[in-house]
């Protein structure tokens, strides 16, 4: 053997590379391109190996180790293949293979770091015998290995006999060929001679045709020539009707412009004659302020309320920061808010004021539903507090059945309007313009909401005006300012010349006292201290409470409810006009709300949010089924596929309130995904509280058997629509209520 190369590296070395490095030293050594081996098959017991390994061309390998001697060369210790090889090749054939590194168990067990063995599928048979393998003897003859000729000579036996085999197959296809080209031969000549016969019987057709046509486009002349006379006759006789027709109209348009005219003078006429029945007294009141004031008619403090000056800020809330105009301050305000009232212990998520402060900005109705004691009145009195505004909570009792134990009524006897506290709240505010105003009827559900809140639900509706309820007739202030009127002036009047500066000297004037009441008529039966206190009451209630309730613009309506054996269900028409915020326990979201204001400095103050940053009633966005806004679609298909067929009717009206509440909770929200969060609580506060149905109940156009089976459709759906929330999930909401329909023989309600 000789002596290792010095170039080659020790075992030590070899260990030192990785798989990828050792297999490129040994092809880099063995002047391979790629690694390919040539070398005879043998079975060695149970295993093939590989044996008189050389390269492609016939070149001896051995392992290029500097440690030689403890490694036997290739072709001495053959290349291992393994228990079984590929079918096509057999022992004592010459081949070809693919090498590669054993694994590194093996090669620790030889001690042969650069140990290579076989893949078995990589084998494939010489083609031809290399001239390595053939050796010339002195005599000029060859010397062959036995196996290496006769697997050469099957080969080419091989070959030509596939050779053969594919030529006869040709001569056979070419044979078929010709059959079949002289049978489609026979069948084109017997084709051709079909189709001149067919040829002739189309000529005989087309002349016909051609002879028909022209009888019909002669027909259709005489026909054309009819009608044109028919049309110039009709024509002639259209214009002339056309002028009388003219006249006639003509003269009815002038008598309904007539018509028009009177009804739009005597609705002017009207119109200002209501406006100066409302407006006339508070005119007047105005004009003889300072002297009314004097007579004690009315007190400089409800004259200050009826007409007042400039309004200034609250004291309390004088050095309040106020919301910045520019975008993103409504989230930040949200951020202040909630710091605030946790400086105060109370506790409210930043998810519940973000919607709650979205739902104020829409002006619809919102109901706050949740158990006693969760913090549903309390989150008004704390909004409004925060902001600088105003919160009325009103008691609702069990006994309202009519808009009079709300708004109160007019007593005809004493000539004046007698309030309620809600009244009072609503005026309060069309006082208090620089304000917002928020009214809470608390307990909303012990008195049926349709009944006695059925004129402010109608009046909400209006969106595009000011809503207005009437409140009794304004002839009635006609009445009371001609009879005060009289009053005043005859009471000017007698007085003129006379030092009587308050109401005290003209009673201590007897003179002036008996003139007033021979000129006003009064006898003995009422003294002028009635009179006046009459008087006084009827123009203060008149004053206080117009015929006509404008409902203003910074007025917002929430009622709170709590469901149990004291209260009614809320109808559909409420439900269709509210925004239902489920309320959960506070002790549910201390933890969360604790660890978002952490981190963070609490304001001593509120933050001032006037009236102007919340918007006023408009009408709500038009509804657009072809404007691809996800919402809108989402919503539709929800209504079509699922809520539909199980008796959950949603109208436009719906749709256009989840856009305006959507349009204004991106205003105030720190959620990326803005539809996703809307689509959220617009299920959670508009569809899910109408759900009551029976669940075993057939569903109207799908094929499931219940309308259960459709819910629980509903709730796969959702599932990949709405996003996974912590706390005010609408998925938790609708898993819940599924769970409680089954265990209560699928009778599903919402509220139960």
């Amino acid at each position: 053997m000789e002596d290792p190369k010095p170039e080659y590296k020790t075992i030590e070395q070899i260990n030192e590379l990785s798989d990828k490095q050792r297999l490129m030293y040994l092809m880099q050594q063995w002047s391979l391109k790629s690694p390919e081996i040539v070398g005879k098959l043998t079975l060695q017991g149970s295993f093939w190996k590989l044996i008189e390994v050389t390269d492609t061309h016939g070149t001896r390998l051995e392992y290029p180790l500097f440690d030689l001697s403890r490694v036997k060369p290739l072709d001495q210790a053959g290349v291992f293949i393994g228990s079984e090889i590929q079918q096509g090749v057999e022992e004592g054939q010459y081949v070809t293979a693919k090498f590669r590194l054993s694994n590194s168990k093996e090669r620790d067990k030889q001690g042969n770091p650069l140990l290579v063995d076989i893949g078995r599928n990589t084998l494939k048979v010489l083609q031809r015998i290399p001239p390595e393998y053939v050796y010339k003897r002195v005599d000029g003859s060859i010397d062959l290995d036995e196996s290496l000729y006769q697997n050469y000579v099957e080969q080419k036996q091989f070959a030509l006999g596939q050779e053969h085999r594919e030529i006869e197959e040709v001569i056979e296809k070419l044979q078929n060929q010709a059959v079949e080209l002289k049978t489609r031969n026979a069948e084109t000549d017997k084709d051709v001679a079909s189709k001149h016969q067919e040829s002739l019987e189309l000529a005989e057709q087309l002349t016909s045709a051609k002879i028909e046509r022209d009888n019909i486009l002669t027909e259709m002349e005489n026909k054309r020539q009819l009608l044109d006379e028919e049309i110039e006759k009709r024509t002639a006789d259209l214009e002339s009707n056309f002028d009388l027709q003219k006249e006639l109209y003509g003269q009815e348009l002038s008598q309904l412009r007539e018509t028009i005219d009177d009804m739009r003078s005597r609705y002017n006429i009207e119109d200002r004659k209501l406006r100066s029945q409302t407006d006339e007294l508070r005119d007047y009141v105005r004009s003889k302020a300072e002297r009314l004031v004097q007579l004690e008619f009315i007190t400089q403090t409800q004259m200050d309320a009826l007409f007042p000056g400039n309004r200034t800020q609250r004291d309390e809330t004088m050095n309040w920061p106020i919301i910045d105009k520019m975008p993103g301050a409504r989230s930040e305000a949200i951020t202040h808010i909630q710091h605030y009232l946790y400086g105060k212990n109370i506790v409210y998520p930043r998810a519940l004021l973000e919607n709650f402060f979205a739902l104020i900005c829409t002006g619809d109705l919102i109901i706050l539903s949740g158990l006693s004691g969760s913090g549903k009145t309390n989150l008004v009195k704390s909004f409004a507090d925060a902001t600088g505004n105003v919160a009325h909570i009103i008691a609702v009792k069990p006994n309202w059945t009519s808009s009079e134990d709300l708004t109160g009524y007019y007593n005809p006897l004493q000539r004046s309007y007698l309030t309620t506290p809600f009244l009072d709240a609503v005026i309060a505010a069309k006082r208090d313009p620089d304000h917002l105003h928020i009214i809470c009827l608390d307990e909303m559900n012990l008195a049926r909401v349709e009944y006695y809140f059925a004129d402010f639900l109608s009046a909400l509706e209006e969106r595009a005006k000011t809503p207005t309820i009437p409140l009794y007739s304004d002839e009635e202030a006609g009445n009371v300012l001609s009879e005060f009127r009289l009053f005043v002036e005859t009471l000017t009047n007698v007085a003129q010349g006379l030092k009587l500066d308050s109401l005290g000297d003209f009673l201590k004037a007897e003179d002036v006292m008996r003139q007033l009441k021979k000129m006003l008529g009064i006898e003995n039966g009422e003294s002028m201290l009635q009179l006046h206190a009459r008087l006084r009451r009827m123009v203060g209630g008149v004053l206080s409470v117009p015929s006509r309730l404008k409902i203003p613009s910074n007025v917002r309506f929430v009622g709170a409810v709590n469901m149990d054996d004291t209260t009614h269900f809320l109808s559909p028409k409420v439900l269709d006009r509210a925004h239902v915020l489920q309320f959960e326990s506070p002790l549910n979201y201390w933890s969360l709300v604790a660890n978002e204001v952490k981190g963070y400095d609490l304001p001593k103050t509120g933050i001032c949010i006037p009236t102007e940053e919340f918007p006023k009633r408009v009408d709500y966005p038009s509804f657009d089924p072809d404007s691809k806004d996800e919402l809108v679609e989402i919503i539709s298909e929800w209504a079509k596929l699922y809520l539909t067929p199980i008796g959950i009717e949603i109208g436009v009206r719906t749709i256009r309130q989840s856009i305006l509440y959507r349009n204004q909770l991106s205003e105030v929200t720190s959620a990326d995904s803005v539809d996703q969060i809307a689509l959220n609580n617009l299920l959670r506060q508009k569809l899910l509280p109408r759900f009551s149905f029976d669940g075993t109940k057939k569903p109207r156009g799908r094929t499931e058997n219940d309308c259960t089976a459709v819910l629980e459709a509903f709730y796969r759906e959702i599932t990949g629509k709405l996003p996974d929330l912590e706390m005010f999930s609408a998925k938790t909401e609708l898993a819940d209520l599924i769970d409680r329909a089954k265990a209560n023989h699928n009778i599903f309600n919402y509220w139960t």
